[in-house]
């Protein structure tokens, strides 16, 4: 069926710097049993720079339990988010588990920053579900005569206790987020991100997500951030 999500999210920082707004529109259209069309639009406000991005993609699901992506964001001229995007990601499950694996290249203005992220999504019963994932980066810089290696490692879990309800948590280890990955996450980002969120199932196949993230960086700078989801 065709699924329709919007997203916004605000972060505060502490000391001065000022807080950053984010807001996110995702189409994903079902043509046939095995081919889907994606379409996303994004705008954030951030480091004193309002920026957008968009672009589209494909899914095919290969076999029953075998599906390929790919994608592709543009913004030309981005400073803080890439100006290119690009991914490619296929997924199989196999039983109670479902393995990903996926590259992906961020262009930023004389920066590039590639991402080999494999993940694991394991239900162990239907309530209860836990997903386990890592990811090796390496930046390429025009000034740099070595390349910039990155490590970060995401632990999440939901437990469903009611029809209507999800409680989620996890555990994230550098980089929280590559989905909205931004030139201040480039190279050897370092910081721990706790976060936790509700989602709630509506009679109309209409979910509502609220999550709640802190993150703590290096010299004691620290992070609040705040998502809202309608799907």
């Amino acid at each position: 069926m065709h699924r329709v999500e919007t997203r916004g999210a605000t972060e505060q920082f502490s000391g001065a710097t000022p807080d950053s707004r984010n807001g996110d529109v995702r189409v994903d259209l079902r043509l046939t049993d095995r081919w889907r069309v994606l379409a996303r639009g994004q705008v954030q406000r951030k480091s004193a720079a309002t920026e957008e991005r968009g672009g589209g993609g494909v899914e095919w699901r290969w076999t029953p339990a075998t599906t390929l992506r790919a994608q592709a964001l543009v913004g030309p001229s981005n400073r803080v988010l890439p100006e290119g995007d690009y991914l490619a990601e296929v997924q199989h499950t196999y039983k109670d588990a479902t393995w990903t694996a996926s590259v992906r290249h961020f262009d930023f203005r004389g920066t590039g920053t590639t991402v080999l992220s494999p993940a694991v999504l394991w239900m162990p019963d239907r309530p209860l579900s836990l997903t386990l994932r890592y990811a090796l980066s390496w930046t390429d810089t025009r000034t740099a005569t070595t390349l910039q290696a990155g490590h970060s490692a995401h632990l999440e879990g939901a437990y469903r206790p009611y029809s209507r309800l999800s409680i989620q948590a996890g555990y994230a280890a550098s980089v929280e987020d590559f989905d909205n990955f931004s030139r201040d996450r480039v190279g050897a980002f370092r910081a721990n991100t706790l976060s936790g969120g509700l989602r709630v199932y509506l009679p109309t196949m209409t979910a509502v997500v609220a999550q709640y993230e802190h993150q703590w960086l290096r010299r004691n700078s620290e992070i609040d951030r705040v998502t809202l989801s309608l799907q």
